[in-house]
């Protein structure tokens, strides 16, 4: 598994089903420790807890051990549901870019307007009109206006994912706010 993926917040909830999965079977087999066997009738052998506290702890360590596989185990489900695939940190990056895209634009546009506007061949006509009429100008227009609805709609599709995502992670951590930072355990 790359860094990247292990450590985004994504995986957190199958490494840690993992941990618990794996020391489910050494919480069980300590309860061995807290039965001794009893000759019944016909030399049939039973068990019978002889360390009450103890049992009744280690139960109870498996019973909160096994509520929180299953827990994890549908946050997982509903996180292949979603599509989480698409990694969160990969997620808020292309938001990120996307978002960047307007203010890029505008200021490409802003720098094309600028040059256009001080032309010699529009002097005395108004900033509007210079700009109607300049084609370079015209054509950075359909670009940004493009790029930006692109970029609209990107956002439009990823926002409601990554809050799945987030929501998710948040309702299955103990720290809701660690739920999505980003780095391993």
């Amino acid at each position: 598994m790359s860094r990247k993926r292990a450590t985004d917040p994504t995986m957190r909830p199958v490494r840690e089903w993992r941990v618990l999965v794996g020391s489910l079977p050494v919480v069980r087999s300590q309860t061995m420790g807290c039965l001794e066997a009893v000759e019944g009738k016909g030399g049939a052998v039973s068990l019978k807890v002889c360390d009450r506290p103890k049992f009744d702890n280690i139960q109870q360590t498996i019973s909160s051990t096994v509520d929180r596989i299953e827990v994890l185990e549908t946050a997982i489900k509903k996180l292949d549901e979603i599509g989480a695939g698409l990694w969160l940190d990969d997620l808020n990056a292309r938001l990120s870019s996307a978002k960047g895209i307007e203010a890029q634009q505008m200021e490409r546009l802003r720098v094309v307007a600028v040059a256009a506007a001080a032309k010699p061949v529009y002097r005395g006509l108004g900033p509007e009109e210079a700009l109607k009429r300049d084609e370079q100008y015209q054509r950075q227009k359909a670009i940004a206006e493009n790029q930006i609805a692109s970029a609209k709609a990107e956002i439009s599709k990823l926002e409601p994912v990554a809050a799945g995502i987030r929501e998710i992670l948040e309702s299955i951590a103990d720290d809701p706010a660690a739920a999505l930072g980003a780095g391993g355990d």
